[in-house]
């Protein structure tokens, strides 16, 4: 049967990978460089998801523009050598990878994690060779939202002309908005970091509750 969506793009944080310790970690150790002490390392999980150029500003505004820059660095100093190894698979992930990827299926990456980190993860779990690409942002700025980084992989991929046969499959607000930006539609799934009424908000096309939803929603789509 043929599929309303033959092409999908995939978010990774919260998507494909739990990678709530090593973001989390990794920015923890960012703001007590800075000075600031965090009681709960669980309220930091809204930094997974958007670019850390909007993380920092957004969750902590008192932050100058030369702090951000400067907790950006020790994000990455701790996350290059430690957070990017401190993430897992969620459970069923790759069996459904490889079930779109034999069914014929266009997998696509798009992440707001920069790519460097992102082609690295891939390549560990083994899963770059189920994706026609993998787009993320630069070290640098570069392609510094999740529209701009769709954006980026349509044009790549020659994909501009073909935005009724994709979906974008992610977990936050972010990945909506971007993809609709795009004039793409979007599932938003539930075992990510996103919370089901900001998916509602950002008027997601489709929300599903687990990995066995998701998987019956694209195998029927």
């Amino acid at each position: 049967m043929e599929k309303k969506y033959p092409i999908l793009l995939f978010d990774l944080d919260g998507t494909i990978i739990n990678s709530m310790e090593g973001v989390t970690r990794s920015v923890e150790y960012a703001l007590n460089e800075l000075g600031i002490q965090v009681e709960d390392r669980a309220s930091l999980t809204s930094f997974i998801g958007p670019p850390l150029t909007v993380g920092f500003p957004k969750n902590y505004p008192q932050l100058t523009p030369e702090q951000v820059t400067f907790a950006i660095s020790k994000y990455r100093e701790r996350y290059h050598t430690k957070g990017v190894n401190e993430h897992c698979l969620y459970d069923g992930i790759r069996e459904l990878i490889i079930s779109l990827h034999k069914s014929g299926r266009r997998l696509i990456l798009a992440t707001s994690k920069p790519l460097y980190f992102a082609q690295q993860i891939m390549d560990h779990y083994e899963l770059t060779q189920y994706f026609e690409d993998v787009v993320g942002c630069g070290l640098n700025g570069e392609l510094n939202t999740k529209a701009e980084v769709i954006n980026h992989a349509l044009e790549k991929n020659g994909l501009l002309n073909s935005k009724k046969d994709i979906l974008m499959v992610g977990d936050t607000h972010y990945d909506v908005v971007g993809a609709h930006a795009n004039e793409l539609e979007c599932i938003g799934v539930l075992y990510g970091f996103g919370h089901e009424e900001e998916l509602k908000e950002a008027n997601a096309d489709y929300i599903v509750s687990d990995m066995n939803a998701l998987a019956e929603f694209l195998n029927s789509h």
